[in-house]
């Protein structure tokens, strides 16, 4: 098997849940058994998949958020940049000699689809989830960030002086942002200081114990708690 990922983050947790190596593990042989970000796929060497080909099965490839990752060949982020035309080359290389290729997301658009056909000669089959989850409340959709913060600051100031009253609280208050930056500065930061850093727990790539997720029902009881996709791969509308 061999995975490519958008994020860092979702690299860990494929070779977590599919038992493979991460690219941030190795230095050097790079091959199949392997998760990669799409911005780390020329460390995957075709002279070591060659040599063991003669004992080992064509690899089938998982492309994960796929609308992502093409959108990572597209961007302006440094190294995607510079190697703009390698990180293609290497993609449809990968695609065109994988037995199988299984790309996923939570929309796949038209552009994506229109893409993988220019790179690669593979039959494409798509496959379109039906399912849709009720959820058993409602989800408000706020057009002014205003109104979303003071929603926010009356949930937290509710939780709060119901553990300031030693009252039972039933509930954690969670907030997750598809961003880091702006959001944490504009939004969160803010709400720490008003409410005090002993009540809330913040999850980025470089804060918050990642431990304690083991244990979050208990350890997150009268918190309020903050992430970026550190933890959760992503936000889908949907």
């Amino acid at each position: 098997m061999l995975s490519i990922v958008s994020r860092r983050t979702m690299a860990s947790f494929h070779a977590d849940k599919f038992q493979i190596h991460c690219y941030m593990d190795y230095k050097q042989h790079h091959c199949v058994d392997e998760v990669y970000q799409f911005d780390s796929i020329e460390k995957f060497d075709f002279m070591d998949y060659n040599t063991m080909r003669e004992h080992d099965t064509d690899y089938v490839l998982l492309l994960d958020e796929v609308n992502s990752i093409m959108w990572h060949s597209l961007n302006g982020m440094k190294t995607a940049s510079k190697f703009r035309l390698e990180f293609i080359h290497k993609l449809a290389q990968i695609i065109d000699r994988a037995y199988c290729v299984i790309a996923s997301d939570a929309d796949i658009m038209a552009h994506t689809l229109n893409f993988i056909k220019e790179i690669t000669q593979k039959p494409i089959v798509l496959y379109v989830n039906q399912f849709q989850q009720k959820l058993p409340q409602l989800v408000n959709i706020y057009e002014s960030q205003n109104d979303f913060i003071n929603e926010i600051e009356r949930e937290m100031r509710t939780v709060h002086n119901l553990i300031t009253l030693g009252k039972p609280v039933h509930r954690t208050f969670f907030c997750c942002s598809d961003r880091n930056g702006k959001f944490e500065q504009e939004i969160v930061e803010p709400l720490i200081k008003r409410f005090g850093s002993t009540h809330c727990l913040k999850y980025t790539c470089e804060e918050g114990d990642k431990l304690t997720l083991n244990d979050c029902n208990n350890l997150w009881i009268h918190k309020f708690v903050f992430t970026s996709p550190s933890i959760v791969y992503g936000i889908d509308c949907n």
